[in-house]
């Protein structure tokens, strides 16, 4: 994330997919412009700043402009 703050320009085009217990399909999505902060582990959704977001909960980041997934969570073994 912090990365995609410093090179790339407008960050609405980004999508961040995390789990979000409660909310349909307990996922959620929100721009990265809607990070409030980012901190060692963790970030916070701007109006939420109470409730901090472990990394290991995100699914992917996604350019919203072309479609290309820029990373995304590997599958646990089965």
């Amino acid at each position: 994330m912090n990365r995609l703050r410093w090179t790339r320009g407008d960050l609405s085009r980004f999508t961040i997919r995390y789990v979000h217990r409660g909310a349909p399909g307990d996922t959620r999505e929100i721009n990265l412009s809607m990070v409030a902060k980012i901190g060692k582990g963790w970030f916070e959704v701007q109006g939420e700043e109470d409730s901090p977001i472990p990394f290991h909960r995100v699914l992917e980041v996604v350019d919203s402009d072309t479609g290309e997934i820029l990373w995304r969570r590997r599958a646990r073994p089965s």
